[in-house]
């Protein structure tokens, strides 16, 4: 990437916008995953 030049002059290919879209869609699924284990942790404790 170009650096903090790249949001004065973004540069938008296909790859470059996947990288962007699996890079959002990554980091959401992270925080729904925190956000539902730190509001009922018993559910995500190994049962034995």
């Amino acid at each position: 990437m170009n650096g903090p030049r790249f949001l004065a002059d973004p540069e938008w290919s296909i790859w470059r916008t996947n990288w962007f879209v699996n890079k959002v869609f990554v980091l959401a699924c992270f925080v729904l995953v925190l956000y539902a284990a730190l509001r009922r942790p018993e559910g995500f404790r190994a049962s034995r």
